[in-house]
């Protein structure tokens, strides 16, 4: 007996050491002719037909969630602005070059010919600051930034529910990633070709799911058009009471000061900037039917809890909160701009509710540009 068993041992062990062997040489076959980035890209592409915007739409998105524009200069000191936002900053249906952050950094490249500027921006839907600020604390010191630009705040008005209630620590236990990877598997991905390779397929795979009919032609405007029935047929509600204790107000000021602590403990300038929205308590030229953004007012009534609230009421909220950002800012000598009366609320400039046009973006763009010129010439020599 004490032989069979020998001899199953080394058969074993010689098969695991063959396997070792092969995927050994596997894994350098494909770092000599075949690498894979430790970051994922994937690739979006749009087709629509919704005016103010080009018909066809294509970008990429890092690892990261980040999409970039960057300078054609050949030369010139690189200068690196990160921007973390809403749906304006989203620009889901915007190629790099038309949103408003393309559009400011192609300004501040004419601005500054001696610099190479390069504008990434975050690509989360429906993210409220709280997010930005985390997605920051985990990769800013990477990204190395001259300079941090920050537009929320339509999402942190109706994106948290009548329930609502704060929470001082909510900020230290979010977590981004909804399925963690351990310390062991996160080495396994970072080093080895398989594992990227493995992961690679398996995004691509939730990508595609998640995507589902929006690539096909003209989609986004097809469900853009069943939202907005959907919400016009809501009831109507005039306000929300948020009381102290329920007031995302704080939230919302927690992401602030958590992004300019961010900011400056990697040594970079920091901006806050109004997210602009369509909703006004006067809007023009028929805005008022761009709207589609309904508000939860009890996630456990399931639809019966969902209304539509007055865009009067979602305006000045929207003034409230960055009127608490501009003290906060101006206190600690951090820049600050509110755009939102410098982007009329009109069709020519909206999509929806944040979402910008062309044109829109341009005008944003324009807005930001004397408050973030600053910043950029205190960084260059």
């Amino acid at each position: 007996m004490v032989r069979p068993v020998k001899s199953l041992l080394r058969i074993a062990l010689w098969t695991g050491l063959a396997a070792i062997l092969l995927i050994g040489l596997t894994e350098a076959a494909l770092w000599l002719l075949a690498p894979v980035g430790k970051r994922v890209s994937h690739r979006f592409e749009f087709d629509n037909q919704l005016p103010g915007l080009k018909e066809r739409v294509s970008f990429s998105m890092d690892g990261r969630s980040l999409r970039s524009w960057r300078s054609e200069a050949a030369t010139g000191r690189d200068l690196h602005i990160v921007v973390l936002g809403g749906g304006a900053t989203l620009a889901v249906l915007q190629n790099d070059e038309d949103t408003w952050w393309g559009q400011l950094g192609a300004a501040l490249q004419q601005e500054f010919p001696q610099s190479r500027v390069r504008v990434s921006a975050l690509f989360r839907d429906q993210t409220t600051i709280l997010n930005g600020a985390k997605w920051a604390q985990e990769n800013l010191a990477d990204l190395k930034p001259d300079i941090v630009l920050a537009a929320y705040g339509f999402e942190d008005v109706v994106g948290q529910p009548g329930t609502y209630t704060y929470r001082a620590d909510a900020l230290a236990d979010l977590s981004l990633d909804a399925n963690p990877r351990g310390p062991v598997k996160e080495f396994l991905v970072t080093t080895s070709q398989l594992c990227r390779r493995a992961v690679n397929q398996r995004q691509k795979r939730g990508l595609n799911a998640t995507l589902g009919p929006l690539g096909e032609r003209n989609a986004f405007a097809q469900r853009l058009l069943q939202q907005r029935q959907l919400y016009a047929s809501l009831p109507l509600k005039y306000e929300v009471k948020r009381p102290e204790g329920a007031d995302p107000l704080a939230e919302y000021l927690d992401g602030v000061k958590s992004l300019a602590a961010s900011a400056a403990q990697n040594g970079a300038a920091f901006a806050v900037i109004g997210e602009p929205s369509l909703h006004r308590g006067l809007m023009e030229g028929g805005a008022e039917n761009y709207l589609h953004r309904w508000f939860v007012i009890d996630p456990a009534q399931g639809n019966a809890g969902v209304v539509r609230l007055d865009s009067g009421w979602i305006e000045l909220q929207l003034s409230r909160y960055f009127g608490e950002a501009e003290k906060f800012c101006t206190a600690q000598g951090i820049a600050f701009v509110d755009p939102t009366r410098k982007v009329p609320a009109h069709p020519a400039l909206f999509v929806d509710d944040t979402m910008l046009t062309d044109d829109g973006a341009a005008t944003l763009a324009k807005v930001v540009l004397p408050t973030v010129k600053p910043l950029v010439a205190a960084r260059l020599p």
